[in-house]
């Protein structure tokens, strides 16, 4: 049985852009815990083909523990930042000859465990 503090969602039964349709549905913010995961995600789009709305919010949100232990704080990337990380990604890719779209899922996970374990703050 459901509690009275239930909520009720409402969901588009069909595909729509991450931009939004015509019934809504606008990915506005993304939170990460890391630029590791944000360069994860990128991996993820380049791979499927797909782009992250322009304007989308990118919070880097380390974890309770990583905030006491480091002093760290959220912080937000700006949309010339984002597009400047997703596009200085791919060209990185490139330059490497490595082969994002139709790669096997093995080659992948490999390309990203390489990617996280790099400096990824000179992307920005």
């Amino acid at each position: 049985m459901f509690g009275n503090n239930s909520k009720n969602f409402s969901y588009q039964s069909e595909n729509h852009p991450l931009s939004g349709s015509d019934k809504g549905g606008k990915l506005k913010e993304i939170e990460l815990r890391s630029l590791q995961d944000f360069a994860t995600l990128n991996l993820a789009c380049l791979a499927k083909g797909v782009q992250i709305p322009s304007g989308t919010l990118i919070r880097l949100n380390p974890t309770p523990r990583e905030k006491q232990d480091n002093n760290l704080k959220a912080r937000y990337l700006n949309p010339q930042q984002s597009a400047g990380f997703q596009q200085k990604l791919a060209a990185m890719l490139k330059d490497e000859n490595i082969e994002i779209q139709g790669a096997s899922l093995t080659d992948l996970q490999r390309i990203n465990q390489d990617l996280r374990g790099r400096d990824l703050a000179v992307l920005l």
